[in-house]
């Protein structure tokens, strides 16, 4: 199993992940307006990318640093969240930094 998982294929499912989380995301928001406008599905899309990402770099140290920063993104998205409970313009531009910074990881994982 360890032979299946190079660093190559870790960078190959990031960056498919990205994809597919930025699909999903605008599927969910034309479906579920209401839900979509309090910001509910773009903190659960957050959570879920972020999770994943967590565990393809778990205990790779040339991903720490990229595991931080998105542990403060995801804090701050959820702070807002909590504040308002609408979603904002800050979440959408939080949660586009989330998505380039599991790009990011799956890179620094494929070198």
């Amino acid at each position: 199993m360890a032979e299946l998982l190079t660093a190559e294929v870790l960078a190959a499912a990031l960056g498919l992940l990205t994809v597919v989380a930025t699909g999903v995301g605008a599927w969910y928001r034309a479906r579920y307006g209401e839900a979509a406008e309090q910001g509910d599905l773009i903190m659960a899309s957050a959570r879920r990318v972020w999770d994943v990402v967590k565990a393809l770099g778990a205990g790779q140290p040339k991903a720490a640093p990229y595991l931080e920063k998105g542990e403060m993104i995801i804090a701050a998205m959820e702070k807002g969240w909590n504040d308002s409970k609408v979603r904002t313009p800050e979440m959408e531009d939080y949660y586009g930094e989330l998505l380039k910074l599991a790009a990011e990881v799956g890179t620094v994982l494929a070198e």
